[in-house]
């Protein structure tokens, strides 16, 4: 009996040579001590964001100031050493990888085109349907959680979730294909039932001379 196997999975769209490598090894711990700190420097922003009550755009500025006033006191302080300065240089964004950049925000905005358009269309009621129903689970979600704390989440699952189908990938496709299985199932019979009753949008017709 042949196992079948899911279309997409985490792995498989990060090992894509678009997906940029030093996230990918972030992601992956492949240097377990780079992303422990990283995840835990989250962590603690999100703690101290939300005990203490002051907004994201209130403390980025303020650390900014921070920032700055502590850089150009080590720098006068240097000199009045006789020490060498600080040199502190932000990194540019060159060509290629301004490319990157731009090829990511293309692809994703093509891609978010070509569903929102089949899905205002109305031609394809199915996939309307599950537009509709993607947003409603969206704004459930958005009442129990605040903006930060949904911040929070989508980096907390971006540091676990591929790690864990990395070291439990088979059982977890085998866990995906018996859902989308049940899920296409489920489907099926309300495309029995519903959808096929319901008028379908009629394509235009071309325009005769």
């Amino acid at each position: 009996m042949t196992t079948e196997t899911t279309s997409s999975c985490p792995l498989e769209y990060m090992s894509s040579p678009k997906f940029p490598k030093p996230v990918k090894e972030l992601l992956l711990w492949e240097d377990a001590k780079k992303s422990g700190a990283v995840l835990f420097g989250a962590t603690a922003v999100y703690f101290v964001l939300e005990k203490s009550g002051y907004t994201m755009l209130f403390l980025v500025p303020a650390l900014m100031i921070v920032a700055v006033i502590a850089s150009v006191v080590l720098s006068f302080g240097a000199r009045f050493l006789g020490k060498s300065s600080m040199n502190v240089k932000i990194p540019e964004l060159d060509d290629t990888g301004a490319r990157q950049i731009a090829t990511h925000i293309q692809y994703a905005h093509n891609r978010f085109s070509a569903v929102a358009n089949k899905a205002l269309s109305g031609e394809e009621l199915g996939k309307s349907l599950k537009v509709v129903g993607a947003l409603w689970v969206v704004a459930q979600i958005g009442k129990l959680f605040h903006v930060l704390t949904l911040a929070y989440l989508v980096v907390f699952t971006a540091f676990t979730i591929p790690k864990i189908y990395q070291l439990k990938k088979p059982e977890i496709d085998q866990l995906l294909v018996t859902a989308k299985r049940q899920m296409q199932e489920y489907y099926k019979v309300i495309e029995t039932n519903v959808l096929s009753k319901l008028p379908k949008g009629k394509a235009a017709s071309p325009k005769t001379q």
